[in-house]
């Protein structure tokens, strides 16, 4: 997702991100990396993982408050961007698994985080 944005004035700003349904319950099963952005150049990456006291993330996915971040911004004309890293195309070396994701149906969201408008 990406936006424009006229900064009025140089100086420090909140950017905070939402992400659809997953704060109604469901987890992330996975992790993933969302990186924010100003003009290209990358200010911030959160860490996305499942909650729980085994996960070595200092930066783990656990409340809304924690997916915002204090960026220094130059005034003027500015494109805002919040994506998701992508991941390899590569394959697992594993044994292969059926796709566990429904169709678009219902909870679809709850498998993979999803930026809100």
């Amino acid at each position: 997702m990406s936006f424009e944005y006229n900064f009025p004035q140089s100086g420090d700003y909140d950017i905070q991100i939402e992400l659809l349904d997953l704060f109604a319950g469901a987890q992330v099963k996975e992790l993933h990396q969302l990186e924010v952005s100003v003009d290209d150049q990358r200010v911030h990456v959160f860490t996305l993982a499942p909650k729980g006291p085994s996960s070595p993330l200092s930066d783990v996915y656990a409340t809304p408050e924690k997916l915002e971040t204090r960026v220094p911004v130059k005034a003027g004309h500015r494109i805002v961007t919040a994506t998701f890293v992508k991941k390899t195309d590569a394959l697992a070396e594993s044994i292969r698994e059926p796709f566990t994701r429904p169709h678009g149906e219902g909870d679809f969201l709850l498998y993979a985080p999803h930026v809100a408008p």
